[in-house]
């Protein structure tokens, strides 16, 4: 019996790091992302230097109809595991996602924002990992931009945490913005990926939505990244419960102190739950 269930957990590990070497590549139409209350979708294709590209857009209205930005062209090499854009307002391509890149690699990438502006930034991939989706297991790259503590997360043929050709975008909220957070993507209709900390596809950081930004409550950690201990500061609030989980959603260590000892955990990304009187938080950090 032990015998036969160390085959099956073999099998197992061994069917899921296979489907990770499956390259998932970015849909090109009949496909919507939604970040906080934008949605953003492909539609269309052009020519641009000899190269067919698709057409990538963006707008507040939910029907997709009217209030249409124009973001830029798409093009992908699947053969590479890339994807190469042109922003709205710039005549250079750049490489929006190599999916080749390992661990330590540093890359150049091109982010489009939310207001559809491109900017090139330097980025270092701190891990790889995997997430299952739609019951098939797709890489993911953790990034850091090398000028700022804050990672990223970029999943094959999703985008990243913070939209859908927005790599290193996922900065955090402040007094007068919003962090953009990818909330879902569906295509023809179907919900492909739900953000696994919201269980909403719309955000309204106006101030009238379902969520918004208070600035009179900030929870903020430090050292990020960490190596043995966590500092968690916060104001005119009181704290709860702490809880840390992995990528995958596995909860890995619990506390009720301001002070974490992650020096136990293993190097990766995760992310903490903050409870606290006044509401509930969650920042990612990384262990280095």
């Amino acid at each position: 019996m032990k015998k036969l269930l160390l085959i099956v957990l073999t099998l197992t590990i061994f069917e899921a790091k296979a489907q990770t070497n499956v390259y998932y590549p970015f849909p090109d139409s009949n496909t919507v992302w939604s970040v906080n209350a934008s949605k953003y979708f492909i539609k269309g294709d052009t020519v641009y230097n000899s190269l067919l590209y698709k057409k990538f857009f963006g707008t507040n209205d939910t029907t997709l109809s009217s209030s249409l930005q124009y973001c830029g062209m798409i093009r992908q090499d699947v053969a590479n595991k890339k994807v190469f854009g042109v922003p709205a307002y710039q005549t250079t391509e750049g490489t929006i996602y190599d999916f080749n890149l390992n661990i330590n690699d540093t890359a150049t990438l091109t982010k489009i924002d939310g207001n559809c502006y491109g900017f090139k930034t330097s980025f270092k991939v701190l891990g790889k990992d995997s997430i299952l989706i739609d019951g098939n297991y797709r890489q993911t790259l953790i990034v850091q931009n090398i000028y700022t503590t804050y990672p990223d997360t970029l999943i094959q043929g999703i985008g990243s945490y913070a939209g859908p050709f927005s790599p290193g975008e996922n900065y955090q909220c402040g007094a007068d913005f919003c962090q953009p957070i990818l909330l879902c993507m569906k295509k023809n209709g179907i919900l492909v990926y739900q953000n696994p900390y919201k269980n909403t596809c719309y955000i309204d950081c106006s101030g009238i939505g379902i969520e918004q930004i208070n600035i009179k409550h900030q929870i903020s950690i430090y050292p990020n990244p960490a190596s043995t201990v966590l500092q968690i500061t916060y104001s005119n609030e009181r704290l709860i419960e702490v809880s840390v989980v992995d990528v995958l959603g596995k909860e890995v260590l619990q506390s009720k102190q301001t002070t974490l000892d992650v020096s136990n955990l293993n190097s990766g990304v995760y992310f903490m739950h903050v409870k606290t009187n006044a509401g509930n938080y969650t920042i990612k950090f990384i262990k280095q």
